[in-house]
């Protein structure tokens, strides 16, 4: 609401000013009228040649050129001769001014005595008044008064003429000025608050809306004269390119958001492909621009390109944004409406830049009237599009109420039902339980038989073959038997894996210990394990003196050996396998290291829960079992098991024993 207040005064003052000028004497003059122009190619005369007679007569009325002087890009020099006097009014003191600062050099001759040298390419020290245009005090008397202006530029050379009375010109500039500042203010708080969305939602559409207000409004201050004045006054070869770099670094940031703000590269990947090629052609044509500062280069060629590059833009934007709205993107029709509004400004201004239309006080602040229009209108998109969002939002909520209602009456309807069949067939399940109880031990038994009957021949074939490997000295066949062996002995685990499991499900009730050498028993299952997994490297790392541990050595295999299964499961082939023992204090400790994919930090505890899978983006699945299993071991021992891990750095499982675990001196029991 406040930036419609500030439109609706911005053109109001401007539509009291104009209905005043009619009426009252206090409002500026056109003296046009009263102006002739000389034109100069060679940039030469002086102003004693131009006030002798044969000069004199080349003088033509500046009406020729319209009410606005408006050359275009020229590289001659103008004269501009003004004869006024003060025959109708009482005043004397007056203020001739140009309301336009792109002119580089500004001569002013009051008369053969007094001469004024400003200009763009001046010090801003030089102008009659701290003020963002050029304005020249004069006085004036009945009598008519010539006053002459050389100038010559090598931007758009346009030239109105304003006579104004002092006290009227000191009110003009206050007024001026307050537009001017609800202007920028309106930029500089709509670029803010969408950053600030920027902030809350991560939008990057909201980023890039705040960069193009930034740079565009940038490129409106420095053209309206207020870069030179407040920002880089002792810089006048950057403030006559500061306005089109401006200009065109906001263009490439607003196909950057008009990329973004209509999903171009999924729902238009060709139009996408534009705007790409769009946005490198202003970022460089920005480049170029500062670069000719530093080569000899025409800068009224690089100016005129840039209407020229702008027409393109006109067109793919708003293709881009018909063609999203009638895709069914509801917030694309502010976006074309403000495009459309900008893109009339942008017209007008780039014609009256190339002479092709009259220069008014419109055409003049067309780009900053419709700059205004427009990102007050981009911002109802970026906010149309959350109100949409949000719609979407409170639709889908109310369908998963709906459903939920729905869903719950289904429930309560069928509750009364279930009720009654609950006595039923809580006889009809009691004998289901029993009856699957007694398959499950059926079925465990047979599994334990097969095992225990598999063991038995299996134990034969790697016997005999460990036999053959001795007996022979070929290499390739002391190989293939060394691969029988290792396979055999491998099957021969995934057995006594059954048993333990078939110990593990009883919640290991038994328990056989034995005294297990811990660093000799893991060296020898290393050696396995080469025969087991041949694409990964095994290294074991042990202390000098390790203790001796009263363990179960079925229930040992059954930790180590699903730790290293793991290990090797989820790593890349040829990666190495760390094995070491760890003494801590009263503790020894099994460390098992992988290079693998890793575990998340929130999946640490999950891994140990019978029939868990954790997602890893791995096509290799398991059962889910072996861990518990390993977990179970841990804690019938007293002991805990501890993961080290993150994504995409590996693993880390360490196996720690407590003292109770530990052999003493007094223990008995069969060594391993």
């Amino acid at each position: 609401m406040n930036l419609l207040y500030w439109l609706c005064l911005y053109f109001g003052l401007q539509a009291n000013t104009f209905s005043q000028s009619n009426t009252e004497i206090t409002n500026p003059s056109n003296p046009i009228s009263h102006a002739s122009v000389l034109i100069d190619p060679t940039g030469l005369l002086s102003y004693q040649e131009i006030l002798t007679p044969a000069y004199q007569e080349k003088f033509k009325p500046a009406l020729s050129w319209g009410e606005e002087l408006n050359f275009g890009f020229s590289s001659s020099t103008y004269w501009i001769k003004l004869s006024l006097s003060s025959k109708h009014t009482q005043t004397s003191s007056w203020i001739l001014e140009i309301p336009y600062f792109g002119l580089d050099h500004i001569d002013f001759y009051a008369s053969q005595e007094s001469m004024t040298q400003t200009g763009n390419l001046m010090p801003v020290d030089s102008r009659s008044s701290f003020y963002r245009f050029y304005a020249f005090p004069i006085e004036l008397s009945e009598e008519p008064k010539d006053f002459y202006f050389k100038i010559d530029s090598k931007q758009s050379l346009t030239i109105p003429l304003r006579l104004w009375e002092q006290s009227a010109f000191d009110k003009h500039i206050q007024t001026d000025t307050l537009i001017q500042a609800f202007y920028y203010g309106g930029l500089g708080i709509l670029a803010a608050f969408n950053f600030l969305i920027f902030l809350y939602l991560r939008d990057r559409s909201h980023l890039y809306y705040s960069a193009f207000a930034i740079l565009f409004g940038l490129g409106i201050f420095a053209g309206n004269g207020y870069g030179r004045l407040f920002i880089w006054p002792n810089s006048p070869q950057w403030d006559q390119i500061s306005q089109i770099v401006f200009l065109t670094l906001g263009t490439g940031m607003a196909l950057i958001f008009s990329t973004k703000f209509l999903n171009t590269k999924k729902e238009q990947p060709i139009t996408n492909w534009m705007f790409n090629f769009l946005i490198i052609v202003f970022f460089t044509y920005a480049v170029v621009i500062i670069a000719a500062e530093y080569v000899n280069v025409s800068k009224n060629l690089i100016f005129e390109i840039f209407p020229i590059i702008v027409m393109p833009v006109i067109v793919i934007v708003l293709y881009a944004g018909f063609r999203a709205y009638l895709s069914g993107q509801y917030s694309a029709k502010f976006f074309i409406i403000s495009w459309g509004t900008l893109c009339i400004g942008g017209v007008l201004a780039s014609l009256r830049q190339l002479d092709l239309i009259p220069t008014n006080w419109f055409t003049s602040y067309a780009l900053q009237i419709s700059s205004s229009i427009e990102m007050l209108l981009l911002s109802f998109a970026l906010a149309s599009r959350i109100q949409h969002e949000r719609i979407l939002r409170e639709k889908a909520q109310q369908e998963a109420l709906f459903t939920k209602e729905t869903l719950v009456q289904t429930l309560r309807a069928s509750e009364e039902r279930l009720e009654r069949q609950v006595f039923n067939r809580t006889n009809d399940l009691r004998t289901m339980l029993e009856s699957e109880k007694k398959l499950r031990e059926q079925y465990i038994r047979f599994g334990s038989l097969i095992s225990h009957e598999f063991r038995s021949p299996l134990g034969i074939i790697e016997n005999q073959a460990a036999l053959l490997i001795r007996q022979t000295d070929n290499d390739n066949y002391k190989k293939r038997l060394s691969i029988i062996s290792s396979a055999t002995h491998r099957l021969a685990l995934l057995f006594d894996r059954w048993l333990q499991g078939d110990r593990l499900e009883s919640h290991i009730d038994t328990d056989r210990p034995q005294l297990i050498q811990i660093d000799s028993w893991l060296k020898d299952t290393v050696e396995k394990c080469k025969g087991y997994h041949p694409n990964h490297t095994f290294t074991f790392i042990s202390p000098a003196e390790v203790p001796v541990l009263v363990l179960d050595e079925k229930m040992l295999e059954v930790v180590v050996l699903n730790i290293i299964d793991n290990a090797c499961k989820y790593s890349e082939p040829q990666s190495t396998v760390l094995i070491r023992i760890l003494l801590d204090k009263n503790k020894v400790g099994i460390s098992i290291t992988d290079s693998g994919i890793g575990i998340d930090q929130a999946n640490h505890e999950k891994i140990f829960e019978e029939y868990m899978q954790v997602q890893t983006g791995s096509s290799k699945r398991g059962y889910g079992l072996g861990l518990s299993f390993v977990k179970k071991v841990m804690e019938f021992y007293g002991g805990q098991i501890e993961v080290i891990s993150a994504l995409g750095k590996g693993s880390e499982f360490i196996a720690w024993f407590p003292e109770t675990s530990i052999a003493q001196p007094t223990d008995q029991l069969q060594s391993i």
